[in-house]
């Protein structure tokens, strides 16, 4: 599952979504710096978005755990 998915599922409304992409769209600029612990921030960042949209109900547990378990991949690969 990644973003996408989970709007093209009608899960996620449009700001909800544009709100995660935009900081997936940070992380690969800081990425392509070479700024590890700007995109690690901007990581946990988006983790706790989808955090949030678990609390709220919005995102299931499992759909949000997907999402950080792939977010919480690269941060890892980033401090490897």
């Amino acid at each position: 599952t990644d973003v996408q998915n989970i709007v093209d599922t009608g899960t996620l409304d449009q700001g909800q979504s544009d709100a995660l992409i935009a900081k997936l769209k940070a992380v690969t600029e800081k990425i392509n710096d070479g700024n590890t612990k700007a995109t690690s921030n901007l990581l946990q960042a988006f983790i706790n978005q989808v955090q949030a949209y678990i609390n709220a109900g919005i995102l299931t547990a499992a759909e949000g755990q997907q999402l950080i378990d792939a977010a919480n991949n690269v941060i890892n690969q980033l401090s490897s």
